[in-house]
């Protein structure tokens, strides 16, 4: 008796379809499959918003203003960005920056201090030995 070959699998599983309306996707966007073969709501480019429900997504603006954002950005010109690549943020030498509440703040470098006029400086004398000594004990408490 000859058998035929038949193949050890099953046939693949339908890919999934987008459907906007089911999906409850918005104004101004398009739905898309990714890689966990589910599906998602996005907005289309050049829009910003919550691509779900009412309004949908709206052209242009990201933001009207800071609160829309997290809280390490800015609104700037309607678009959510990081206060400290803004190009007038300038903490000068021996200082960073760091943005919380939609504000930059320069932050002076380890082993400066701040001087009266603003400006970041190494310390010296008695109060560089202590900055010293506890900078070495943070590094033997991240061991």
């Amino acid at each position: 008796m000859i058998k035929a070959w038949m193949p050890n699998h099953l046939p693949p599983s339908p890919l999934p379809t987008c459907d906007k309306k089911a999906d409850n996707c918005g104004n101004n966007t398009e739905c898309r499959i990714f890689h966990d073969s589910n599906t998602y709501c996005v907005c289309k480019p050049g829009y910003f918003g919550s691509p779900y429900g009412e309004p949908g997504c709206q052209l242009g603006l990201q933001c009207m203003n800071s609160t829309q954002c997290p809280s390490n950005k800015e609104c700037i010109n309607g678009k959510c960005t990081d206060p400290c690549r803004n190009k007038q943020v300038d903490c000068g030498p021996h200082a960073g920056c760091s943005s919380n509440e939609h504000r930059a703040k320069c932050i002076c470098n380890i082993g400066t201090i701040r001087n009266p006029d603003g400006e970041c400086v190494p310390v010296r004398g008695a109060l560089a030995e202590r900055t010293a000594f506890f900078r070495s004990f943070e590094d033997f408490r991240r061991k």
